[in-house]
């Protein structure tokens, strides 16, 4: 008979599973387990999301590419990001340089449109003030949780939340960030988030 010891990290917690071996849950006819996943408790999370600010805060990015966010910017965008993913109780997502990339280039053109035909996900936000800071698209984005059925993944009728599905989608580990400070019309300012792999399923 053979058992195998796995474990899971959340933030400084560690979590324990033991796995029982298909012939061993034969040999001794048990159904295999059918619990849920421990969740962490509240005390858990609050720790998990300031170890998460404070190497977040430390971070330098080193792209190649050209990006109209700075350091500080970006970094800000990441634990956003990281303290509502940590809150659903889902993986920290990274930053990646060739999402940024696309998503300034799809910025950089300022127009207030999803890239057609997207493979990757793809989050808007859009100002009239030139000197918004970025961070306030994403906390807008993750405002939307108000919006979703209570415990399920769908918006309530005439209710947009897919910006924040994508925020704490489990399955997104890449996210690049890109804006546009002057772009021309209604909105003068356009930031674009796109993730890999896609949240929403699209």
């Amino acid at each position: 008979m053979r058992n195998i010891v796995e474990s899971i990290s959340f933030g400084s917690c560690v979590i324990l599973l033991m796995v029982v071996s298909a012939e061993a849950q034969a040999t001794t006819n048990v159904a295999p387990a059918t619990t849920k996943p421990a969740q962490a408790t509240k005390k858990e999370v609050k720790a998990a999301i300031k170890q998460s600010k404070v190497a977040t805060e430390a971070l330098v990015i080193t792209c190649t590419e050209k990006n109209g966010l700075t350091n500080h910017e970006i970094t800000r965008i990441l634990f956003r990001h990281n303290e509502a993913r940590l809150k659903s109780q889902v993986p920290e997502i990274k930053w990646d340089c060739t999402m940024a990339q696309m998503a300034q280039e799809w910025a950089t053109r300022g127009v207030a449109e999803h890239r057609p035909d997207n493979y990757f996900g793809e989050n808007l936000f859009v100002t009239t003030d030139t000197k918004a800071v970025p961070t306030t698209g994403v906390k807008r984005w993750i405002n939307e949780h108000k919006y979703l059925e209570s415990g399920t993944t769908n918006c309530k009728p005439g209710k947009m939340c897919l910006h924040y599905t994508q925020v704490v989608a489990g399955v997104s580990l890449k996210l690049g960030c890109g804006i546009n400070r002057n772009a021309t019309g209604k909105w003068k300012t356009l930031m674009v988030c796109n993730y890999d792999p896609n949240g929403n399923g699209y």
